[in-house]
């Protein structure tokens, strides 16, 4: 896990600024130093090519989890990102952002527990579709 942690903080935050954010206390590039990835999945297209990445975030700066999306292929016409406690993705306790033209996302973080259950939802609008994935933390 530690190999992960370090190459994923190669990826750095690309702006403050989301089209859209909602939920979450505050933006993790500013509040949350020192986070690391905890769980990731890829997303791939209809053909299997694995066009990006969804990473569930955790930082003990903030005492917070967040979602952050990646596109492997460049920007694409929109990028989404959702965290939530357990695994219920929407209501209190969860934050969503979208971004439009971009390769990157992620969302504000959500204050939790380091023990409890977290999720993370990562979804690319890629050649005319949607594509998706999810990843959860250990119960």
């Amino acid at each position: 896990m530690a190999a992960t942690a370090v190459s994923m903080s190669l990826f750095a935050f690309t702006s403050a600024a989301h089209a859209g954010d909602e939920g979450g206390v505050a933006n993790p590039a500013t509040a949350c130093p020192n986070g690391y990835t905890v769980k990731a999945a890829d997303i791939h297209d209809f053909r299997g090519f694995r066009i990006g990445r969804v990473d569930l975030r955790w930082a003990y700066s903030c005492g917070g989890n967040w979602a952050r999306t990646t596109s492997y292929v460049g920007s694409v016409s929109q990028v989404e990102s959702r965290v939530a406690m357990g695994d219920w993705l929407s209501g209190p306790g969860s934050a969503f952002s979208y971004d439009y033209n971009t390769a990157q996302n992620w969302t504000y973080y959500i204050s939790i527990r380091p023990d409890a259950p977290a999720c993370a939802k990562g979804r690319l609008f890629y050649q005319g579709y949607w594509h998706e994935a999810t990843v959860c933390s250990a119960k």
